[in-house]
């Protein structure tokens, strides 16, 4: 009798024992989705020129284990655009994310930003934004 349809019983016992294993190790560590408003950092701006029309902030939205998620806070990330080598005009700078962690990023918005850079000569008004500051939206 045991050995009758063995190969479909050894199966069944199989696929019981994969989604055990399964929800054992979901309940344990399940995954999550979380997401951010990260401050935007301006690097690398050229001399004599200032930043026009910056958002301040990216919204980002990351997916990882739900106790590596709850320990991370927006301050632990950074999000930045790089202007190194651009002149003045409207540019569409990509925004790169940087962080540490065994996460995925879902969603990255706006994944580029577009930027004016003017001149700043005999502008006693104008601001150059030092590397790492937001600007105003």
């Amino acid at each position: 009798m045991f050995h009758r349809n063995l190969d479909l019983k050894l199966l069944a016992l199989a696929l019981a024992v994969f989604l055990w294993a399964y929800v054992l190790l979901t309940q344990r560590n399940p995954l999550m989705e979380a997401s951010y408003s990260v401050p935007l950092q301006i690097r690398q701006v050229p001399r004599r020129l200032v930043v026009e029309d910056a958002p301040r902030t990216v919204d980002v939205t990351l997916r990882g284990l739900q106790k590596d998620l709850r320990a991370l806070s927006a301050s632990d990330l950074e999000v930045s655009v790089s202007l190194r080598g651009l002149g003045a005009g409207a540019h569409l700078a990509p925004v790169v994310l940087n962080t540490s962690g065994p996460f995925t990023v879902v969603q990255m918005r706006p994944q580029r930003v577009l930027l004016r850079l003017r001149s700043a000569k005999g502008d006693a008004r104008a601001l150059s934004r030092p590397a790492g500051q937001a600007g105003p939206r």
